[in-house]
């Protein structure tokens, strides 16, 4: 997928959540749009037609016909912002704006949160008034080809306006029905995964690793370790971590002797060529760095720096060796693994009355700080 696909498609699928939210609100009377959704128009409409539109009913309340005007850029636009597509909506707009709001503005548009019509009957001297034809009203299909059409930094900026701010948009259009709102708190924060764990058996039995766990019990020990902490992680995060994994120098073969003891690192500049998203991607980094689970190395030498891959929760165990050598050998995704947080690959599920370490002794045999 190019940079470009991996913006469109989440632009289009949001721009149709806050329709859908807006579609719902004018079922139910709520044909008002608030301050907020304003707002966020006027900073997403400065971004793909590079204006400096402000908000008009911030100088002057309800501002007659429209809500955002720019007056200072090279071509001076004017929008009325409406979730009402409808005829009778277009023109009562163009009978309120003012004659010297017609004359100072060079484009006047109506943005339809929605779809807009098909056909349109408008009052032909209204709209020769104030300049005004059919392709001034804009519905989310033509935003969106209007931001397709863009260049690629354009696109990047509005699907990070998007992201950033969809939740809190969404909300904020939710209708109580009965006093109570369907949004809640678990509906948009994630849940912790549900996790398959695993005795360790096949790890602990694994040649490549033998010896390095004193028991099948303080494999068994290091794994949950380092899934305790690894189930923390948001879904994405942990899927990005197993990448990162399945990429390092040791998996694909790169290893140079005395990098690392483990070769578990990735070029930095790799990562970053590959990431279709660089605000989520030093969102991750931050959060991983900040949890041990990578660590970030630059040594200022011109060469690119280095992502190497950290194991807490096993500290000072012999994990970091053995699982991904486990992984590498016989060709299984991390990536899969801590998305799915199924780690029966390493042996089956502990049998329910087995007796569990105590806390002191399972702390002993992680060996943590």
């Amino acid at each position: 997928m190019t940079a470009r696909g991996a913006f469109i498609g989440p632009i289009i699928d949001d721009l149709d959540t806050i329709s859908s939210r807006v579609r719902a609100r004018s079922k139910l009377g709520h044909t008002d749009l608030n301050r907020i959704l304003e707002d966020f128009f006027k900073e997403l409409l400065n971004l793909i037609y590079k204006a400096n539109l402000v908000n008009l009913n911030e100088s002057r309340r309800n501002a007659p016909g429209l809500d955002l005007g720019d007056t200072t850029s090279a071509i001076k636009r004017a929008f009325q912002v409406t979730s009402q597509a409808s005829s009778q909506k277009i023109n009562k707009t163009l009978h309120a704006i003012t004659v010297a709001d017609a004359a100072l503005y060079d484009e006047i548009y109506v943005l339809v949160i929605g779809e807009r019509q098909a056909k349109y009957q408008l009052d032909t001297s209204q709209a020769k008034r104030v300049g005004f034809e059919h392709p001034n009203i804009i519905g989310m299909t033509e935003l969106a080809s209007r931001i397709i059409g863009s260049e690629i930094d354009t696109i990047r900026a509005v699907y990070e306006k998007l992201r950033a701010e969809l939740q809190r948009i969404t909300v904020e259009l939710e209708v109580a029905i009965d006093g109570k709102f369907a949004t809640s708190l678990g509906g948009v924060v994630e849940d912790r995964p549900a996790v398959e764990r695993s005795d360790a058996s096949l790890l602990f039995a694994y040649d490549e690793s033998g010896g390095l766990f004193a028991s099948r019990e303080e494999a068994q020990a290091a794994l949950n370790g380092f899934i305790d902490r690894l189930e923390l992680l948001p879904r994405m995060t942990r899927q990005f971590l197993g990448w990162l994994l399945d990429n390092t120098d040791l998996a694909l073969g790169l290893d140079k002797p005395g990098m690392l003891s483990t070769g578990l690192s990735v070029n930095a500049d790799l990562v970053s060529r590959k990431h279709s998203d660089q605000r989520v991607l030093h969102e991750d980094i931050r959060l991983l760095r900040s949890w041990k689970f990578v660590d970030y190395d630059d040594d200022g030498d011109g060469n690119s720096p280095r992502i190497s891959i950290g194991f807490p929760g096993a500290h000072k165990t012999n994990l970091p060796e053995a699982l991904p050598y486990f992984l590498f050998d016989r060709k299984l995704s991390a990536e899969t693994l801590f998305s799915t947080m199924n780690f029966t690959v390493f042996g089956p599920p502990p049998v329910a009355n087995t007796p569990v370490l105590a806390k002191k002794k399972r702390r002993n045999a992680l060996r943590k700080k």
